[in-house]
C-alpha cells in the first residue's frame, strides 16, 4: 500500500496532527508529495532522535517492507521474553520500551501507518512508495552506504535486456478485448482459445515470472503472463469483470491512452512491487537496495549481498554463499524485472552481476540517461509509413496513437520497435469498427513523420470504393397474416408514418423506434399485435418468464461480494488492506499505561530506597519492558528486568546487565532509579 492509498482513508485532522513538515500537507495528494520529496525526508531523518533510528533500522530488518506486529520486532527487544535471539548479531537488541517508544515517534511523523485488526491489535506499515528513500538513510547510517557503482559500460555485457515493458503487454491485452467479446465459461474464466491466443499475443515467459511466487485465481485455467497482465489491467479499472464476460472501460481507456508511457512504466512497477514483491526479507531490502540506484547506472549484486552481511540479514560470507544468494535474488527478482522492462542484468569482467534500471526509478525521479529507451515526453515523435505498406513505430510513438494504429493494420513485429502493415483485410476490420478511409487518410497524414506514399493513399481510395457496395440490414418487419389483413393497413393513411418500406402483399419494414407508438395505434384499431417478436418460423424470441437459477443467483451475490474488493485475481500476500486505518495518532502512554500515578521520584533521583519500595519500582520497570539505573556494590548502570523471583529469604530480580542475563538479591541493589524512554531519557 502506498502513501496516497493510506492518506485517502485518513481525516485531514489526522494529516495535520502529524509532525514535522508531512503535517502540513494540505491534502492526500500533498501528503504523498511530502513523504516521496528526497529532500523533505532528509530533513525529517537528519532530526530523528537515537532511538527513532534505532527503531526505524530494527523494522527494517524484523519486517523487511511487509506489514508487521509488535511481535515480529521481539527478536530485538531484550526484555521481550528471556529468550531474545538479538544480542549476537551486528544489530543488538534494544530494551522493548525504547523500541516501542521508538515506534511511536515515528507513527506521530507519519514514517508509520497504523491498522487495526478485529481485536484490536495493531499492525503497522511503512508505505511502499516511501520504504527505499528511509532505507536509503538508514544504510548510509549503518551500512557504510553504497560503494563500488560502476560507471562506465566498456567491460558489460547486458545478458538479460529489458523487454518492452509491461505497459505494452497491458496495451495488447486492451486491444485483443476491443476485438472480441472475452465471455466467461460457467466456471468464470475465460475460453480456452481466447487464453491461447492472448498468450501469444502476450510476449512474456511464464517459466520466468513464476520465479516470483505469486499465487493467483483459476491458476489451472490462465498461465502467469496472462494472469499478471489480467490482473494488472483489473487492478487499473481498464478491464472489469462481470459474471459473464470481461468488458472494457471504454473513458477509463481513454485516459490512460493519453499518459505516456514512462510515466506508465514508473507507476506499473510501484503497483508491481507492492503486489509481487518476495516474502523473504533478505529479498525485500535487496529489492530496496535497488530502488536506490538511479536510471541508467550499472550497480554490482555483490554490494547488495555485502550491505545485508553487513547488516546481519544475510549471515553467510564465503564466495560460494555470496553467489548462491545472487542466484537467487538473480530468479525471483531481476529476472521478472527484466521479463516486463522494468530492468537490465548485466555481466561485468571484474564484479559479476549487474543491475540496470530501464526506466525512471522511485528516489531519483529526475535523473533519466540519454539511453534509457522511455524519454520523459515521448508525444513529439511519430510513425514512418513505407511504400510497401509496412509501417514502423519506434518505442517513443505514445499509446493513443498505437491504439488507432491497431484498429487498421496488422502486426509484423512487436518489439521495442515495432512494425505493422496495412492490408486489405485489416483496413476492411477497420471500416467495420466504424473507421472510415477519411479518418484512415487523415491519421496517417497527421501522424507519418514524412508523409504517406502517393500509392498507398491510392490504394485506400480504391479498397473505400470496393467495400459496402452491398450489406446486409437487420430490419423490424410487421407481418400480416393474410393479404386481407394488409389491405386494411394500406388503408389507414395514419400507418404511413410508421412503413419504411412494403415487402411483398402482406409485409411492412417499420421504422423500430417507433414500435411503443406503432403498437398503440394497431390496438385501437382492433388489430392486436402478438407480445414481443417472433422468429421466421412463428416462435416468440422475447417475452418468455425466466427461470429460477439458484446457482445464476450464488455466483452474482459472489460478484457483488467482489466489487468490494480490490478488483484483480492475484492474491496479495497481506490482508492489511482489509484492516481498519487507526485514525488517533499515539502517545506515550500507549507504551506506559497510568504513567501518571508513577511516583515523580521514582523518575528523577538515583538513591536507596526501602526494600519494598524497590521491588515495586523493579515491578513497575518490568510491566514497562523498561530499564532502571542501579548501583550494586562499586558497580554502577543500567539494568533490564525480566522477571522477579519471590524467595523465602527474601527476593531477586532476573534481567540483561551489560548484555548478560544475571540475577541479583534484593540487598545487592543500593541505589536506584527507573529509566522510561521519551520520559526521562531521550
Amino acid at each position: 500500500m502506498d502513501s496516497l492509498q493510506f492518506s485517502r482513508r485518513v481525516t485531514q485532522v489526522y494529516l495535520n496532527a502529524l509532525s514535522g513538515p508531512f503535517g502540513k500537507a494540505e491534502n492526500a495528494d500533498d501528503f504523498q508529495a511530502r513523504v516521496m520529496d528526497p529532500a523533505l525526508i532528509k530533513k525529517v531523518y537528519d532530526n530523528m532522535s537515537k532511538m527513532e533510528k534505532a527503531a526505524l533500522l530494527r523494522i527494517f530488518l524484523a519486517a523487511g517492507t511487509a506489514p508487521f506486529e509488535w511481535k515480529g520486532l521481539s527478536r530485538y527487544t531484550l526484555n521481550q521474553n528471556s529468550e531474545s535471539e538479538g544480542t549476537d548479531g551486528p544489530v543488538p537488541a534494544l530494551p522493548a520500551s525504547e523500541l516501542q517508544v521508538g515506534l511511536i515517534y515515528l507513527r506521530q511523523k507519519g514514517v508509520l501507518f497504523t491498522f487495526r485488526k478485529t481485536w484490536g491489535e495493531h499492525v503497522y506499515v511503512i508505505p511502499s512508495d516511501t520504504a527505499a528513500n528511509w532505507f536509503q538513510h538508514i544504510i548510509d547510517e549503518f551500512a557504510g552506504g553504497t560503494r563500488n557503482v560502476l560507471a562506465a559500460e566498456s567491460a558489460i555485457t547486458t545478458e538479460h535486456e529489458a523487454k518492452r515493458g509491461l505497459v505494452f503487454e497491458v496495451f495488447h491485452l486492451l486491444t485483443f478485448a476491443a476485438r472480441h467479446e472475452l465471455a466467461l465459461t460457467q466456471k468464470g474464466t475465460m475460453h480456452k482459445r481466447f487464453v491461447q491466443k492472448l498468450a501469444e499475443k502476450i510476449q512474456l515467459d511464464s517459466r520466468i515470472l513464476s520465479g516470483l511466487g505469486f499465487q493467483y485465481a483459476y491458476q489451472d485455467a490462465y498461465p502467469a503472463s496472462v494472469a499478471v497482465v489480467l490482473d494488472t489491467a483489473l487492478r487499473a479499472g481498464l478491464l472489469t469483470q462481470s459474471p459473464d464476460r470481461f468488458t472494457l472501460q471504454t473513458e477509463e481507456l481513454h485516459r490512460w491512452l493519453l499518459r505516456p508511457v514512462s510515466e506508465h512504466q514508473t507507476e506499473l512497477y510501484r503497483q508491481f512491487a507492492d503486489l509481487y514483491r518476495p516474502a523473504e526479507i533478505h529479498l525485500q531490502l535487496a529489492a530496496l537496495l535497488l530502488e536506490m540506484r538511479a536510471a541508467g547506472e550499472w550497480f554490482p549484486l555483490v554490494t547488495v549481498i555485502h550491505i545485508l552481511q553487513r547488516l546481519g540479514v544475510v549471515h553467510d560470507s564465503s564466495s560460494s554463499d555470496t553467489e548462491e544468494h545472487i542466484d537467487v535474488l538473480i530468479k525471483s527478482w531481476i529476472l521478472p524485472l527484466t521479463e516486463l522492462g522494468f530492468a537490465h542484468l548485466g555481466k561485468d569482467s571484474e564484479q559479476g552481476w549487474v543491475f540496470r534500471w530501464a526506466i525512471q526509478t522511485l528516489i531519483h525521479p529526475t535523473l533519466v540517461e540519454e539511453d534509457i529507451e522511455f524519454p520523459l515526453d515521448p508525444r513529439t515523435e511519430g510513425i514512418f509509413v513505407q511504400p510497401d505498406f509496412e509501417v514502423i513505430v519506434p518505442p517513443t510513438v505514445p499509446l493513443s496513437i498505437r491504439w488507432e494504429l491497431e484498429c487498421f493494420t496488422e502486426p509484423l513485429r512487436t518489439d521495442q520497435v515495432m512494425v505493422y502493415r496495412i492490408t486489405k483485410d485489416s483496413v476492411f476490420q477497420a471500416f467495420e469498427q466504424g473507421r472510415s478511409a477519411e479518418e484512415l487518410e487523415a491519421f496517417l497524414n497527421k501522424n507519418a513523420l514524412y508523409g504517406v506514399p502517393d500509392h498507398v493513399s491510392l490504394i485506400l481510395e480504391e479498397w473505400k470504393q470496393q467495400w459496402g457496395r452491398v450489406y446486409f440490414s437487420e430490419v423490424t418487419l410487421l407481418r400480416c397474416r393474410d393479404e386481407r389483413t394488409a389491405s386494411e393497413l394500406v388503408a389507414q393513411a395514419a400507418l404511413s408514418k410508421y412503413i419504411v418500406a412494403p415487402i411483398g402483399p402482406r409485409d411492412f419494414i417499420v421504422h423500430k423506434d417507433k414500435m411503443p407508438e406503432l403498437t398503440s395505434y394497431l390496438e385501437k384499431a382492433g388489430l392486436h399485435p402478438r407480445k414481443g417478436l417472433v422468429d421466421p418460423q412463428g416462435e416468440n424470441t422475447e417475452g418468455l418468464y425466466p427461470k429460477y437459477d439458484e446457482q445464476a443467483a450464488l455466483r452474482n451475490e459472489e460478484a457483488d461480494a467482489e466489487e468490494r474488493k480490490p478488483k484483480g485475481i492475484v492474491y496479495s500476500k497481506t490482508s492489511v488492506q482489509y484492516y481498519d486505518v487507526e485514525t488517533k495518532l499515539p502517545g506515550l502512554e500507549e507504551a506506559y499505561p497510568q504513567l501518571q500515578e508513577i511516583p515523580a521520584l521514582w523518575l528523577q533521583e538515583f538513591r536507596t530506597y526501602h526494600g519494598s519500595t524497590k521491588k515495586e519500582i523493579l515491578a513497575q520497570a518490568v510491566s514497562f519492558r523498561a530499564i532502571v539505573k542501579l548501583r550494586e556494590g562499586e558497580v554502577e548502570g543500567t539494568f533490564i528486568p525480566l522477571a522477579i523471583q519471590d524467595q523465602r529469604s527474601g527476593w531477586s530480580v532476573s534481567g540483561y546487565r551489560a548484555g548478560s542475563l544475571v540475577s541479583l538479591n534484593a540487598d545487592e541493589i543500593q541505589e536506584l532509579m527507573l529509566i522510561l524512554p521519551g520520559v526521562n531519557e531521550k
